[in-house]
């Protein structure tokens, strides 16, 4: 009963701009692993010119999805708990539990998948997170201590860090976006707009924000194609998630939905269950099936048809992924309840422990 408490709590309170911006960030990142899959042009050439625009047009629109997961999280800022990455490895536990049955089994790679939940091959985006979860009452505390103006020079460090020195000059600072940094400079983004950016929210329309984020979409399909030919505009642009136009791109797609606001049981509903789309399809064996059966429907059709099944599959993707999700949180929230009050217990007592010892 508490577990349906829980949900139906979610769904009331969330805004729900936020939560159908979490559902289509999800669908954006299947979409990029299908671009990733069929294999993104290196070479230009005439007489594909047009499959390859295509490609790249529907990677452009899709690469801003896991920036917006972590902007979201700055916008609402995350209110750190042990709880917190005690659901988020068990979550992650069951997805590669999950997935290594569906393939080949067996006990040494259980045990392994029982240590390495949160760092799975190809769940790269979790260990980042987590450690963004856990410096993340620091970033609170600092975001709500700087005036605006500081914010925004907080913001122009940051910007010079991870753009300048990290994807301009491909520094392990951050050269891809994979990185910490990445997403600490995301999050102050996302907390600047939930404190300071009111006026941002009301100086454009959705619409408004939409045909900027499409305009800027075309531009980096246009930059996308001149790059086959003439790889030095490389330097000003490439598909990496600190790439500027990338973020660009981003924080106008982030300003669409925070520039709304409505409420809906059913997005909410939907919504919660959004990093289990993410797990299901990114485990090393649930990728390799993913990739697979792209790769299948790559071989069985083509043009417009490609495309149709392609959607229809990431349709399933996503549907499957909310209906299994909804049936691990039927199961498994007995035992995480039981789990998340014993480290409720005993985060409180070290917490008091620390705090005595201090005083």
């Amino acid at each position: 009963m508490k577990v349906f408490l829980l949900i139906n709590a979610y769904m009331k309170e969330r805004d729900s701009n936020m939560e159908l911006l979490r559902i289509i960030s999800t669908l954006y990142i299947l979409i990029l692993h299908v671009c990733l899959t069929l294999g993104i042009p290196k070479q230009f050439n005439t007489s594909s010119i047009l499959n390859d625009s295509v490609l790249f047009l529907f990677e452009n629109f899709a690469i801003v999805g896991i920036n917006c997961f972590v902007l979201i999280s700055g916008y609402f800022s995350i209110n750190f708990k042990v709880k917190t990455i005690l659901i988020l490895y068990l979550q992650c536990l069951f997805y590669v539990l999950l997935m290594g049955c569906i393939n080949d089994f067996h006990f040494q790679g259980g045990i392994r998948s029982i240590v390495f939940a949160l760092s799975e091959s190809n769940l790269w985006f979790i260990p980042i997170y987590v450690g963004l979860v856990l410096v993340s009452p620091f970033l609170n505390k600092a975001a709500d201590s700087l005036s605006k103006l500081q914010f925004v020079k907080v913001l122009i460090l940051l910007t010079i860090c991870n753009i300048y020195l990290g994807y301009l000059h491909q520094s392990t600072i951050n050269n891809t976006g994979h990185t910490i940094m990445q997403f600490i400079y995301l999050y102050f983004i996302g907390r600047y707009i939930a404190i300071h950016g009111s006026s941002l929210k009301t100086k454009y329309s959705p619409k408004q924000y939409t045909w900027m984020y499409v305009g800027t979409v075309l531009v980096m399909t246009v930059l996308s194609i001149i790059r086959l030919k003439y790889p030095v505009i490389g330097v000003v642009y490439s598909l990496h998630y600190n790439s500027p136009f990338v973020l660009f791109a981003s924080v106008l797609f982030f300003m669409i939905f925070a520039s709304l606001k409505f409420r809906n049981r059913s997005v909410n509903y939907v919504a919660s269950s959004a990093l289990a789309v993410y797990l299901f399809h990114s485990t090393t064996s649930g990728w390799n099936k993913y990739t697979d059966y792209v790769k299948e429907l790559q071989y069985n059709a083509s043009g417009f048809l490609l495309v149709v099944y392609l959607a229809l599959f990431v349709i399933a993707v996503f549907i499957t992924s909310i209906v299994i999700d909804k049936l691990r949180i039927f199961i498994m929230n007995p035992i995480q309840n039981i789990l998340v009050k014993i480290s409720d217990h005993w985060e409180n007592k070290i917490r008091k422990y620390i705090v005595d010892k201090i005083r």
